[in-house]
């Protein structure tokens, strides 16, 4: 079977109530939910979304990585691909609020004191990122430093 057609075979050009315009990989897919092809058996599986840009827009430059413009990890349709710098898609990802769970989210320190209740340092890094640590648990840390 040529491998375009194999490809095709798990794309659902029906897209999903979220992203009518995408074409959802139905095949396998990586632990971020990125799809995952494999050209050849003796070689590793590369993403369906790279696959699907070799297919209908040609070679990817060196440098470069195919993005998602529709932000949507297993949509294969070509027209939302986009060549771009990895730190292209990080600004995008950033931008567009999509890198993942962050502790602005969070209500409760890992040891389970509440923030609300005990009290949040906020501290800002030189990066750009915010860090916020649970005052309870920076006395407990403190107590254990001074005992020993």
């Amino acid at each position: 079977m040529p491998l375009i057609e194999r490809f095709f075979q798990k794309v659902d050009k029906s897209g999903n109530e979220q992203f009518p315009d995408c074409w959802i990989w139905s095949g396998g897919r990586t632990s971020k939910n990125y799809g995952s092809f494999c050209y050849y058996t003796k070689k590793p599986a590369i993403g369906a979304h790279v696959s699907s840009y070799l297919f209908h827009k040609g070679k990817i430059p060196d440098g470069q990585i195919v993005c998602h413009k529709c932000n949507n990890p297993p949509c294969v349709n070509p027209e939302h691909l986009v060549l771009g710098s990895n730190s292209d898609n990080m600004k995008d990802m950033f931008e567009s609020d999509r890198h993942g769970w962050t502790n602005r989210e969070r209500t409760h320190c890992r040891r389970g004191h509440e923030f609300s209740v005990v009290g949040v340092r906020i501290q800002h890094r030189k990066n750009g990122k915010i860090d916020r640590s649970c005052k309870e648990c920076i006395k407990i840390t403190a107590r254990i430093r001074r005992n020993k």
